[in-house]
């Protein structure tokens, strides 16, 4: 999670920057290849985010479908031992 963390905070300090650059470069004081550096490092760490997110999602599906699969079985094994108390046959004195 800490590198989650990371990410975010890397990925707002580059939105940061575009935006500065974006001001600096309206009223003149910033080159137009520096702006489109800007705009092309701003853009990767844009896609590197959301390459972060899939994987995040694809992770949070994987766990929520590992705790199903365990639910199932567990409930499987309920219904086994119900079905073998209800097969066995009662005691009688």
């Amino acid at each position: 999670m800490g590198q989650c963390r990371e990410e975010y905070v890397w990925g707002m300090r580059e939105q940061q920057v575009k935006e500065e650059s974006e001001k600096l470069f309206e009223v003149g004081l910033l080159d137009l290849d520096v702006k489109a550096a800007v705009e092309v490092r701003y853009w990767r760490a844009a896609e590197r985010l959301a390459a972060l997110s899939r994987t995040i999602e694809q992770e949070i599906a994987a766990l929520e479908q590992n705790d199903l699969d365990a639910l199932a079985a567990a409930t499987a094994q309920k219904l086994r031992l119900v079905e073998e108390l209800r097969d066995s046959p009662a005691d009688q004195p």
